[in-house]
């Protein structure tokens, strides 16, 4: 079976009862967002399973809020090893806190569908696999680009014409992901007022680590972390890891660009939201999860490196730039931190100048190639 996760209203749905459909015959959708197929599910999930058995493949929505299920599954999939069974959907991982007491470890595979990036927004391929998934002739365009860092990529919401529609529907998701699905998360209680504060300074925060979050909201470690964690069960934040040689911690990112500017963020902090959001759903989108290594670099100075990709057969360092001129101290930084790290690296560096050019060892390249 497969799952596909992912927050809330980032496409899920529409992907599995829309799309998939018209890809193969036999197909049967069921969202337990229905009382009263969640009901039937709670209460007798065999008997579920079994009412849907002629079809060839059964694709249920919002899975987590049924665990009994799982079991119910296992032992049908036991039974019967023919894949392509079950295809999940679920707004919250399934192996936090789910009370699903099997993982289905050998059975599932799972996939993570995130916001829109800004080429799917634009109808364009994935493209370019090198490091960091970087084009040498643009493929957008800097108002493609801003609109993005404003609008987001959430399905839905980042075509809205009208400004007031579209901030109306962020505060929505926002207000529903706050107050109603992180109080829906299984052995966790959430303080929806405590959460709001979290959410708020991971789009501030200029170094978004638990530690500095709870410092700045003068909150304990551990209540941070755990809001974090809820967070991060329900997709709405990305936790960026460090690399092993620099000093830095574990930093959050939200799943949206335009999230995080109606949230406060600065145009630096929804450029690297941007960044991280790009660069996680192109490697999974391009198959490379558990291929790849990406984390972040900083060092004992507080400088910082944005981007590290190592795949076996080249590593690569990339720094955002948020300005549209080139700060050599910032390619510096680029250039100790490759010289700390040993072996040939592919340095790169990415502002708003409009055109490509090379300074020292580092190609620097605008914004808009990473679209």
């Amino acid at each position: 079976m497969v799952a596909i996760q992912g927050v809330r209203q980032c496409g899920k749905s529409t992907l599995a009862r829309d799309l998939l459909p018209h890809t193969g015959p036999e197909l049967a959708y069921r969202t337990f967002d229905r009382p009263s197929v969640l009901d039937s599910a709670l209460l007798r999930p065999e008997s579920f399973l079994e009412g849907l058995s002629e079809y060839q493949t059964v694709i249920l929505d919002e899975a987590q809020k049924a665990p009994r299920i799982f079991d119910a599954i296992k032992a049908k999939v036991d039974e019967d090893r023919r894949p392509g069974q079950f295809l999940l959907l679920g707004s919250t991982e399934f192996s936090k806190g789910m009370k699903i007491r099997e993982t289905l470890t050998g059975r599932l595979s799972r996939l993570r569908l995130y916001p829109l990036l800004v080429s799917e927004s634009l109808g364009l391929p994935l493209g370019s696999v090198s490091p960091f998934f970087l084009h040498s002739k643009n493929r957008i365009s800097r108002k493609d680009l801003l609109r993005h860092l404003d609008r987001g990529g959430m399905p839905g919401v980042f075509s809205t014409r009208q400004p007031a529609e579209w901030q109306g529907q962020i505060q929505d998701w926002v207000a529903l992901t706050v107050e109603r699905d992180a109080q829906q998360i299984p052995g966790q209680r959430v303080n929806s007022a405590l959460l709001m504060r979290v959410l708020r300074e991971v789009a501030v925060h200029p170094e978004p680590e638990a530690s500095r979050v709870a410092k700045s909201l003068r909150m304990s470690s551990v209540t941070v972390k755990a809001l974090l964690e809820a967070l991060k069960t329900l997709f709405v934040v990305h936790e960026i890891q460090p690399h092993p040689s620099g000093t830095g911690k574990p930093r959050y990112y939200l799943c949206d660009p335009g999230i995080c500017g109606w949230l406060g963020g600065s145009f630096e902090k929804q450029l690297e939201t941007w960044f991280y959001l790009e660069m996680l759903g192109k490697i999974s989108y391009a198959g490379l999860d558990g291929r790849v290594s990406f984390t972040y670099f900083r060092s004992t100075k507080g400088s910082v490196v944005h981007g590290v990709w190592e795949d076996g057969k080249k590593t690569g360092l990339l720094k955002l730039l948020p300005t549209e001129g080139i700060d050599e101290r910032e390619l510096l930084i680029l250039e100790s931190t490759a010289a700390r790290l040993g072996d040939t690296k592919e340095l790169w560096a990415l502002s708003g100048q409009t055109s490509s050019e090379k300074v020292g060892s580092v190609r620097v390249l605008p914004w808009e190639s990473l679209g």
